[in-house]
């Protein structure tokens, strides 16, 4: 089989000693993040004497790794982790729903009554660790909270079961 090599404008240019387009790819070019990344954001840390150039990216939060603007930075780029922030309303008698994700060491669960009956919730987390809410006046909430260590992001997995009437509502918060 004959190959075609096609020459494209710019292929030929380094970056950092590298051909441009393989830089691109060795330094997370868009194309090639998941998911995952979107929880992240990052910040510029230069050294003391840094140049201006640098400095002007300090202070900054970037969607993606910031490229380096020379060959010689030695600034600090650091990796921040972003919580989560889930909502959604259980109704009906023995209601329930589960949410998987990948968080921080502690995340609180709120649940709201937004009903006109008194109604309750039990919250499970990671097949493991029941908690209830006992009973809820409407208009009303109540708060748990869970926690566990690890390096971060942790896995997660929250349960949420209904526990009243087939005549009222609840509404739940999972932050992390």
């Amino acid at each position: 089989m004959a190959e075609k090599w096609i020459q494209h404008i710019g292929d030929d240019q380094q970056v950092y000693g590298m051909v441009k387009h393989v830089s691109a790819m060795a330094g997370g070019a868009e194309s090639g993040k998941d998911d995952k990344d979107k929880r992240y954001y990052w910040t510029v840390h230069p050294k003391p004497n840094a140049c201006e150039k640098c400095k002007a990216m300090a202070g900054l939060k970037y969607a993606s790794e910031p490229q380096r603007p020379h060959p010689n930075c030695k600034c600090e780029i650091k990796k921040h982790y972003i919580g989560i922030d889930i909502m959604g309303t259980l109704k009906g008698y023995k209601a329930h729903d589960t949410h998987s994700f990948a968080t921080g060491q502690k995340v609180t669960v709120e649940v709201r009554n937004i009903g006109s009956f008194v109604a309750g919730a039990d919250i499970q987390a990671d097949d493991t660790d029941w908690r209830s809410t006992g009973w809820i006046a409407p208009g009303l909430s109540v708060t748990v909270s869970f926690t566990k260590f690890g390096e971060v992001p942790l896995p997660w997995k929250i349960y949420l079961e209904y526990n009243a009437g087939d005549n009222s509502t609840l509404q739940y918060f999972i932050r992390g």
